[in-house]
């Protein structure tokens, strides 16, 4: 098992009362995840994506969206995580799903300067993003999709954080630039992945959603 970094895990979920927490749980489902894909290859920025990644994955319980249709329980809701991660090196076995994630992360902001019809690049921030969103493939497959050699579902998300959460605070006075939370956009994409877990396993209604807070579902990135 990755270890779990305790205070972003509390930081995430702790905070938040469990009301609605399922006692007396259904054995957990055992998870192995294929991979993480797409995040910048920067030491501190891959970091702290997956430490928010890795630890929202790995808690017992998860925070439900109380807007979403059907929720059945009051805003701060939380639901038991039906799945347990393996650890990279145990041996695979015949009930273990799949998980494989691939983000599409927003690009560095850079300035231009246009000289007659031509544009030329005259600074670049890779500390900066030229977008607030952030999109995410899905991809789940289930011991019956094996066993029947189906093909693993995909599902693609997109969101976003307000402006208010890291704004831009250099390359005045163009300050257009992004300060990307990777943490908070980690732990966004680990909940949109146990979304779809737990769709797919039946452990959560069809309509009820996760709560991605700080960050907020779009229909496309900007």
């Amino acid at each position: 098992m990755i270890p779990i970094l305790a205070p972003f895990a509390c930081a995430t979920f702790l905070a938040v009362t469990p009301v609605a927490a399922d006692s007396g749980a259904a054995p957990a489902h055992p998870l192995r995840v294929v991979a993480v894909e797409g995040v910048p290859s920067d030491s501190l920025i891959h970091a702290e994506f997956l430490a928010g990644f890795d630890a929202t994955l790995s808690a017992a319980t998860f925070a439900i969206d109380a807007h979403s249709p059907g929720t059945d329980g009051p805003h701060g809701a939380v639901r038991a995580n039906r799945f347990a991660r393996e650890s990279d090196d145990a041996e695979p076995s015949d009930e273990e799903w799949t998980l494989e994630v691939v983000v599409r992360a927003p690009p560095p902001y850079s300035v231009t300067r246009s000289r007659g019809s031509s544009r030329r690049v005259v600074a670049v921030d890779p500390q900066l993003r030229a977008s607030r969103g952030m999109t995410v493939a899905v991809i789940v497959a289930s011991p019956t999709d094996r066993d029947r050699h189906a093909k693993a579902t995909t599902e693609r998300f997109a969101f976003a954080f307000p402006q208010s959460v890291a704004p831009a605070q250099v390359l005045e006075p163009v300050p257009q630039g992004f300060r990307f939370p990777w943490r908070e956009a980690g732990s966004a994409c680990a909940r949109l992945a146990l979304e779809v877990l737990h769709h797919r396993s039946g452990d959560l209604g069809p309509n009820t959603r996760c709560d991605l807070t700080p960050a907020m579902r779009t229909r496309s990135v900007h």
